[in-house]
This record gives structure tokens, sequence and C-alpha cells, in this order.
């Protein structure tokens, strides 16, 4: 797991403090496999990215706002 952070000086909710958490795959496969757990619960788009594109990757938003990202960076080049 990969987490980026905002700094604030007096933040309001986690959403200002963490920008993003990423939870990395070993494989577009398992990132797949969570998109189609999940796609049916959330209205997600499909995985973009790959090769040339960066990681292969979806996002969702926690309870808190703040934006989860599946990926992989299996055949990618950058």
């Amino acid at each position: 797991m990969v987490m980026f952070n905002n700094v604030k000086e007096s933040p309001e909710d986690y959403s200002q403090i963490i920008a993003h958490l990423g939870i990395e795959f070993p494989t577009k496969k398992d990132v797949d496999a969570q998109y189609e757990r999940l796609k049916d619960k959330l209205n997600i788009p499909k995985p973009i990215g790959g090769f040339g594109k960066g990681p292969y990757r979806f996002y969702i938003k926690d309870p808190n706002g703040i934006p989860l990202e599946f990926e992989t960076w299996e055949d990618c080049s950058d």
C-alpha cells in the first residue's frame, strides 16, 4: 500500500491530509478481479492505463472521501 499526502496547517477532515491511498497488485488480472467485485456496488469507471500510460488502475472513494487507487505496474514502461 502506498500513501500520498497533502500538507495542510489545520485540516478539517482526513481527505485534506491524505491525497489518496494506492493499493498495488502484482497483475492486471488481480486489478480486474477487484473491479469485478466492486463494480455492481459502486458506480466506477473501468480500469485505465497500462503500457506507456502509467499504471493500470481504477479509483473508488472511502466514506471519508479519500480516493483509493487499485493499481498494477505489470507491463508498464513508465
